[in-house]
């Protein structure tokens, strides 16, 4: 990972609701970082399919409370359409708006549920 030299912005690297030991939830990762009050303006979320199990666990615990805007890569979409459909929709509920949607072209062309 390439150095961060902006002392404004936190990259923290860490297994979310993932299947191995050292996983943490996003709830414990903002405790780690004293950042359970502290507004989060962008949050860029890329963990390989875990996005399902997690944004479940981040939209009902309230972690996404302080948090703006988020930044989404969603993994396997077209296997689990009706689950990421969920998701979107309880961050809907939360306040987030749909702004853009870009597929990821290298895998194809997938279907257009979002």
């Amino acid at each position: 990972m390439k150095e961060n030299k902006n002392p404004r912005i936190t990259v923290d690297k860490a297994s979310i609701n993932g299947n191995s030991e050292d996983s943490v939830t996003f709830s414990q990762l903002l405790a780690k970082n004293n950042h359970t009050s502290k507004t989060i303006k962008y949050l860029k979320v890329d963990i390989e399919g875990a996005e399902r199990k997690g944004f479940k666990e981040w939209i009902n615990s309230g972690a996404m409370d302080n948090v703006l805007q988020v930044g989404v890569e969603f993994h396997n979409t077209e296997s689990f359409a009706r689950e990421y459909w969920r998701i979107t929709k309880g961050l809907h509920q939360l306040g987030f708006i749909h702004i853009s949607y870009d597929p990821n072209l290298c895998v194809g062309r997938g279907p257009t549920y979002f």
